[in-house]
């Protein structure tokens, strides 16, 4: 398996955000890292689209909704034609496929009451919260048939349910955690992360290898066969990109349809109003119903509970998403005033739940993937909106109104949105070479030894969400390539090596373990002493081996185990960590205080002096955090506290090198907040300043270390997710200043402002 993005820590949480831009962050968190570029009804468009680019795809972040379609959508009867035809396999060929995929999984809901089809083994769903149990009563009164929506969710004790969000347990059950993880486990599977393929070579008729680049490092991959898996919008862009003498309009092209034949689903998202004496559970994905999939012999689809409520930060994403995509996107200077109408909405809306409704694609040969020829690397399609669809969507709103008659209820969408998830039908499956790219197996009917098992195969986009018939296609390939691959005398193969080591990063930890820096005297030795006598196992690391038995014989007993090393030697640090990890457990609590204070004016320093200060308390602080991460990032919870001061902001003569280190140091536990904080919300790290003290670095009419201590190790025991990029002096929480512009934002949305926190010692 060759991945373009990264395996990254099954811990993380993050969701697909459009807002973060750099490539290097969205890559990292296993996002598509470029912009599309998009010419949408002749409209020039940059914007970051809702795709994946790390292991499981987009579909590590999808909301897990897994049904099934209707058999017109596959099949053509007199009854209701296919636009197409119908597809080359029918419906029943898909039936078993779709079985297994509930299985494997582990698909849960009730059936539909309008499907004719034969039920299906689905799980039992969990019970409807009491505002989604009387939405669906008021539902059926007025004759409409709604069913808890088919999830692929384990819903495992303590369950969140992260919807749009990568799921830490899997307990969502993604390309990741249902396919790509147990064939980890396996000794014929194997993973190449942050692997780039930067094109297929080959003969007139087969593929011989593929280059790709991984690092640094220019890899040449041989196989006997080659399945490709990138996406509707990322496979035809890399067969158009293999041109060779062989394939002189890209690998597989001699129909000319690579990359046509684009398709997407239109959204038409309403908010819908509960009775007013209904109680509300926030946002619910449990409601689905197909009364608006197929009426008068036209294509719509599914109706479903989108899982958001109409809420102030709902809206606003909304609104930048629709401003980042529209001919006024230049005026960079609008989007924050889009808080506005979003406050005003979210207070007209209230507790209002939000739906969508599906509507069918249908392919046309001029919506098209094509080569960017400023950057062969980045996506690019060309879609213009038919007519035949926008009049679709407005017999579908005029449906919508008629069966919702006597509800509250309002559309959303001002305009024909367009579903970007949703991106099929570039490489269609077909029995005709001239019309189609693929046999009915998803072999390429040019390369014999090329297969494609994405969106792309799709003839039609459906009226559902395509996860469930993508998944189930891939099975039936499977297959189909596991029985041909048997029936060849296989040759002698060397075993493959997995370049990553499959771990179980949900193991749970047997007690904290605290590493405290710094922990021979001072402040770092009364924090150690402290963290021991709240039953925690303390491992202080010190430069000299009689300060820290000092701190060993005044520690409760059996809890502080004490390591001699110079946390500003970086590979000293990752030594002692990894040591640490194996012999006492990994470190999920760490306390930066190390630090020296020489009392030195700049003009008496030389530069490797004021260094060697820097070297201690930013390198120190820098080399631990990162090996306490190692770990951390793997069971996604970690608590972090650096001590840090004031001398940065209010420098004192003689404190240069002191001044600036600190400094940075702080800036730097931000810098983390802003890193990782998304994507390991149960990572905390805080700032604390204990003030000055009556220690060596301090002063003797200072604040005792032992009471200090007791503030600090509260801090380091409190792990509440806001106390992200927290700063906190002393036992209280200091507040960033507001800006002018954010005091009258602040004003006009309403916001109260918050409080600062205050540290309540146990007693």
């Amino acid at each position: 398996m060759v991945e373009k993005g990264p395996f990254g820590p099954r811990a993380e949480q993050q969701s697909l955000r459009s807002d973060v831009e750099d490539e290097q962050a969205r890559h990292v968190r296993g996002y598509w890292p470029k912009p599309l570029n998009a010419m949408i009804d002749g409209r020039e468009s940059l914007f970051h689209g809702p795709l994946g680019a790390g292991v499981g795809g987009s579909s590590a972040f999808y909301a897990a909704t897994l049904e099934r379609p209707e058999r017109h959508d596959i099949d053509h009867t007199e009854e209701r034609p296919h636009p197409s035809g119908g597809w080359p396999e029918r419906y029943d060929a898909f039936l078993p496929y779709f079985e297994r995929t509930e299985q494997m999984y582990h698909v849960c809901g009730s059936v539909d009451p309008l499907s004719s089809e034969p039920d299906s083994n689905l799980l039992p769903a969990p019970e409807l919260p009491r505002g989604d149990s009387e939405m669906q009563q008021t539902f059926q009164k007025i004759g409409l048939h709604p069913y808890h929506i088919h999830l692929g969710v384990r819903f495992l004790s303590g369950c969140t349910m992260c919807f749009g969000y990568k799921c830490p347990r899997s307990c969502k059950m993604d390309g990741r955690s249902a396919g790509v993880e147990p064939a980890l486990r396996r000794e014929n599977a194997a993973l190449l992360d942050n692997c780039e393929i930067k094109a297929i070579h080959g003969e007139r008729d087969s593929v011989t290898h593929i280059v790709a680049q991984r690092g640094g490092e220019i890899l040449n991959l041989r196989a006997r066969r080659y399945v490709l898996s990138a996406g509707a919008l990322g496979s035809p862009r890399l067969l158009l990109a293999s041109k060779s003498e062989a394939w002189p309009e890209g690998c597989a092209n001699s129909s000319g349809l690579v990359g046509r034949n684009l398709m997407f689903h239109l959204s038409e998202m309403i908010a819908i109003w509960p009775k007013r004496d209904a109680p509300s559970d926030g946002p619910t994905r449990s409601l689905a119903m197909r009364d608006f999939y197929y009426a008068k012999g036209q294509r719509f689809g599914s109706f479903q509970a989108m899982g958001v409520d109409a809420s102030y930060g709902e809206i606003t994403h909304y609104l930048k998403n629709l401003f980042d995509r529209s001919i006024v996107r230049r005026l960079k200077a609008i989007r924050p005033f889009l808080r506005i109408p979003a406050f005003l909405a979210a207070r007209f809306f209230g507790r209002a739940k939000v739906f969508v409704g599906i509507l069918e694609d249908l392919p046309h040969a001029e919506n098209r993937v094509v080569l960017d020829e400023e950057d062969p690397g980045r996506l690019r399609f060309e879609y213009r909106i038919p007519n035949e669809l926008k009049e679709r969507r407005r017999a579908y709103r005029q449906m919508v109104k008629r069966k919702l008659r006597g509800l509250r209820f309002m559309f959303l969408s001002f305009q024909p949105e367009l579903n970007f998830a949703h991106c099929c039908g570039t490489l269609r499956f077909g029995d005709d070479p001239r019309t189609s790219v693929l046999d009915r197996d998803c072999r390429s009917h040019d390369v014999r030894n090329l297969y494609v098992v994405d969106a792309s195969f799709m003839p039609t986009s459906m009226g559902i969400n395509p996860s469930l018939t993508i998944a189930a296609n891939a099975l039936r390939v499977g297959d189909r390539l596991a029985a041909e691959l048997a029936s060849e005398k296989l040759s002698d193969a060397t075993p493959m090596e997995s370049p990553m080591l499959m771990k179980n990063s949900n193991a749970g930890v047997r007690g904290d373990v605290a590493v405290v820096t710094g922990a021979g005297a001072g402040l770092g030795q009364a924090l150690a002493i402290e963290l021991a006598e709240r039953g925690v196992r303390v491992v202080g690391l010190g430069r000299r081996q009689a300060a820290l038995e000092e701190t060993t014989s005044r520690a409760a007993e059996g809890l502080f185990i004490p390591r001699v090393v110079d946390v500003g030697d970086a590979a000293a640090v990752q030594n002692t960590f990894a040591e640490i990890a194996q012999t006492i457990g990994d470190v999920t609590i760490l306390i930066n205080n190390a630090a020296v204070y020489p009392r030195r004016d700049f003009m008496d320093e030389t530069p490797e002096s004021f260094m060697k200060t820097v070297a201690v308390n930013l390198g120190g602080v820098v080399a631990c955090t990162h090996a306490a991460l190692t770990g951390m990032t793997r069971s996604g919870v970690g608590r972090i506290v650096n001590v840090g001061s004031f001398a940065d902001l209010a420098p004192q003569p003689a404190s240069s090198a002191y001044s600036v280190s600190k400094g940075a140091a702080r800036i730097l536990m931000k810098a983390l907040a802003a890193d990782l904080s998304d994507r390991f919300p149960d990572i905390v790290m805080t700032t604390w300043m204990p003030g000055i003290l009556a220690t060596e670095m301090g002063r003797p009419d200072g604040l005792d270390p032992r009471e200090a201590a007791r503030w600090g190790v509260e801090l380091a025991l409190w792990r509440d997710r806001s106390l992200n990029g927290a700063l906190f002096e002393r036992d209280r929480e200091i507040l960033e200043p507001r800006s002018l512009k954010r005091r009258i934002r602040d004003r006009i949305l309403m916001r109260q402002q918050a409080a600062p926190r205050q540290l309540l010692l146990t007693t």
